[in-house]
């Protein structure tokens, strides 16, 4: 199979993202096929003092050019003007996953 390296945006996308791993790890194990998985935790500030800013800074993660070639899941929590989203995207295309 294909590997996928599932990266979660903390805090928010946490549970979701650990009750989704929990699902696939399921799975793997009740079928023939089963998919790679490497899991990664950033954390993504876009917020000053409960306001959104245009400064969307990503910390933590390990070396995120080791996504390249690779597939990658992005599971974060809330998308309310897509900015940060956007510039997560931006980011992790430098390092050219799939």
């Amino acid at each position: 199979g294909h590997h996928i390296v599932a990266l979660c945006v903390l805090k928010g996308g946490y549970k979701f993202f650990a009750d989704l791993l929990d699902y696939i790890k399921s799975l793997n194990q009740n079928s023939d096929k089963s998919v790679p998985l490497t899991v990664d935790f950033i954390r993504v500030k876009s917020y000053c003092n409960d306001k959104s800013t245009n400064n969307v800074k990503v910390i933590g993660g390990d070396e995120l050019s080791n996504l390249s070639g690779k597939n990658v899941l992005i599971v974060e929590d809330i998308v309310e003007t897509g900015r940060t989203m956007e510039t997560l995207l931006s980011l992790l295309s430098e390092c050219n996953p799939k």
